[in-house]
């Protein structure tokens, strides 16, 4: 994802739901093996030349496939793996740095 002259991007992740196969991918998540293939996020991060931020918490289920998704990134996202589920408590807590995040890639 190329920034478009003129303007300012960004992309933020909040607790994202990663599977790292398909054979791990939720049963309705993905249509079959080949939309998986098609439509998988990891080996891309490169892709990706606007300001990210990615947040999960150490007590979510997809931690580890997101741990994964972001060391696949050249340079390190910002955000990280803190406390928290995959819950609206851990949501709640992260959206305050989340709009700050956002208002930065955006507007300044």
């Amino acid at each position: 994802m190329e920034a478009r002259p003129g303007t300012r991007e960004g992309g933020l992740a909040l607790s994202p739901a990663l599977w790292t196969t398909a054979q791990t991918a939720a049963r309705m998540a993905f249509d079959s093996p080949a939309d998986y293939a098609a439509n998988d996020l990891f080996g891309r991060q490169g892709a990706l030349h606007v300001p990210v931020r990615i947040d999960c918490g150490t007590g979510d289920s997809f931690e580890r496939a997101v741990r994964t998704y972001v060391a696949g990134f050249p340079k390190r996202p910002a955000g990280g793996f803190e406390t928290g589920g995959h819950d609206m408590s851990y949501w709640r807590r992260l959206a305050p740095a989340h709009i700050a995040f956002l208002t930065d890639a955006l507007y300044r």
